[in-house]
């Protein structure tokens, strides 16, 4: 007998004016497909294909007022056994997020001084809607779904946000308009009266930063193999450039650690591109070596004197990241000493329980903590330690006796 499967999600996630393709998994020969919408006049179809797996070109073409929607389609299947099958497939439609207006297709606006300018403003896939401009110079206007104006004799670049508004839905996209040859900054580069090439291709507000490439992280550690480092590529306006504070939150975490020494070129048009650092605080971790830890053994009575074992043993050395404006916040421990001056001997920074009466493995600190800068804001504390031998088990693998 015919079977037609369920589809895999139900409601289906469908975007609007968009195509979505349909796979109808079926059991037997499939010979022709029906597709009925709740809103017969806002839907399309297309059958791809027939047989064992019916591939079905789906979308609806009506308006959404506020937001998603749910709408219905039954799939009548006719089977070559004679069999006809009914499935009914429910929809949720979202309006359609990637249309943006568009000035004649380019994300910038290029025109020569004292150009007239009378532009077109439309929006894909659906024409018209209600359009206004943020950010016009004085020059320009909007109305009736143009822009429209003369240039002025000297060169100047804008950045304008554009907004089309089509069935209670707003899409937005910024534009920088370029006047000759974009005044202070220069942009000689561009070609009046002609949309930029495709690697000067001017699509955002250019006041602030925009990103203008994926990150190149760096993983610093080889005992740590995470990206804690990563830097962005930059295009701004010259004039509006400006270092971020250090520590600032990045893009993707982290806080601003510097940017690239001569990493500022020239764009066009007043826009140039730099590159930003930014760094996480590092995870603690810890790498080993040997160390030479020297034990000294003083003999009092008539010989006197002193006896020195310098033993090497396995360090380990940790190291602790703190991001900080204030160093000197840090906690730095100070390794047990124990100091002879003259006849009088000195146990320093808790020597006697920290050291002399550690038992064997017991991990101590050989030596006082050190910090330093790692990153700009973020500084890496360093601290050595060993694992204790204790007087009484040296001397009983001496052969010195009880």
């Amino acid at each position: 007998m015919a079977t037609i499967e369920n589809p895999s999600s139900n409601p289906i996630p469908i975007t609007r004016a968009k195509v979505y393709f349909y796979v109808f998994p079926c059991s037997g020969g499939l010979e022709s497909i029906t597709l009925t919408g709740d809103d017969p006049g806002n839907w399309a179809f297309s059958i791809l294909s027939l047989g064992r797996a019916a591939r079905v070109g789906i979308n609806y073409t009506g308006t959404i007022a506020g937001g998603p929607e749910y709408h219905t389609v039954d799939v009548s299947a006719a089977f070559d056994d004679g069999d006809t099958l009914t499935q009914t497939l429910n929809f949720h439609v979202q309006p359609d997020a990637t249309i943006i207006p568009n000035i004649t297709g380019p994300g910038s606006i290029n025109v020569t001084t004292g150009q007239a300018v009378n532009y077109l403003v439309t929006i894909d896939p659906v024409a018209g809607g209600t359009t206004s401009a943020n950010g016009l110079p004085g020059w320009l206007s909007v109305s009736g779904g143009r822009i429209t104006g003369t240039a002025p004799a000297v060169g100047s670049r804008t950045s304008v946000k554009l907004t089309v508004t089509v069935d209670l839905i707003t899409h937005l996209r910024w534009f920088v308009i370029v006047v000759g040859d974009g005044g202070d900054g220069g942009g000689s580069d561009f070609t009046p009266g002609l949309p930029p090439g495709p690697r000067i291709y001017l699509d955002g507000d250019y006041s602030i930063a925009q990103v203008s490439g994926p990150p190149e992280f760096e993983i610093p550690f080889a005992t740590d193999p995470k990206p804690y480092v990563y830097k962005l590529s930059y295009w701004q306006f010259f004039d509006d450039f400006s270092e971020p504070a250090l520590g600032d939150p990045g893009p993707i975490g982290g806080g601003y650690a510097g940017g690239s020494a001569g990493s500022i070129k020239q764009i066009g048009a007043g826009i140039v591109e730099f590159s930003r650092t930014y760094a996480r605080v590092p995870d603690s971790r810890s790498e080993w070596e040997s160390f030479v830890y020297s034990y000294q053994i003083i003999l009092v009575g008539g010989g006197g004197g002193i006896t020195e074992l310098p033993l090497t043993v396995q360090s380990r050395i940790q190291f602790d990241y703190f991001q900080t404006d204030n160093p000197s916040s840090i906690d730095i421990p100070r390794a047990g000493k124990a100091v002879q001056v003259s006849n009088t001997i000195y146990m320093l920074n808790d020597f006697c329980n920290t050291v002399l009466h550690a038992p064997t493995g017991q991990e101590i600190l050989a030596l006082d903590a050190t910090y330093k800068i790692w990153k700009p804001g973020i500084y890496e504390r360093q601290m050595r330690f060993i694992p204790w031998i204790s007087i009484d088990e040296i001397f009983a693998n001496s052969g010195c006796g009880e």
